[in-house]
């Protein structure tokens, strides 16, 4: 380390697996709400949907809301359809980097010291980590720094006329 000092760790796999602590737990809430109807002549359904997402990993999150609406209606020999979709996605999630980095990890070691990644006296800093650029890397520096991050609306819709000419 910059100030002179060698960090140091028991050369023996622990009693848990401390890795594990790195995680967080996962949960997923979903609301779904949907009408539908219509008579002899026509039909409709609309719905709308919202998905929230908070990973195992910390940090990571996605969300989802989307609505649909279509139906269909008979005027004699012409026959109509249409459907319209609407989804708007927000995305910050981490790649699969800090999963195999904490594995990666020697089993000795304490996870809960690499937090400190930004102190440039910590063991954690990437200029004082105990492997090079090309071996096994700081998970909690990959996930602040290695992010995916996406907002992406998606609408999309067809109508359909289907005339019957013959009786």
């Amino acid at each position: 380390l910059p100030d002179g000092t060698q960090p140091q760790a028991l050369y023996a796999a622990p009693s848990a697996d401390n890795r594990l602590d790195m995680f967080d737990t996962g949960r997923t809430l979903q609301n779904d709400l949907s009408f539908s109807g219509g008579d002899e002549n026509s039909t409709y359904f609309i719905s709308v949907q919202n998905v929230d997402i908070k990973g195992v990993i910390p940090g990571d999150k996605s969300s989802r809301t989307g609505a649909r609406f279509n139906g269909s209606r008979k005027f004699g020999k012409l026959n109509t359809s249409y459907n319209f979709n609407y989804i708007y996605n927000n995305r910050n999630t981490t790649p699969d980097g800090p999963w195999y980095n904490t594995y990666n990890q020697p089993a000795n070691l304490d996870l809960t010291k690499l937090r400190d990644w930004k102190d440039p006296n910590s063991a954690a800093n990437p200029l004082n980590f105990y492997t090079d650029a090309t071996a096994a890397k700081n998970p909690f520096f990959l996930m602040d720094n290695n992010r995916n991050e996406s907002e992406l609306q998606t609408l999309n819709g067809k109508i359909e006329l289907d005339y019957a000419f013959t009786p």
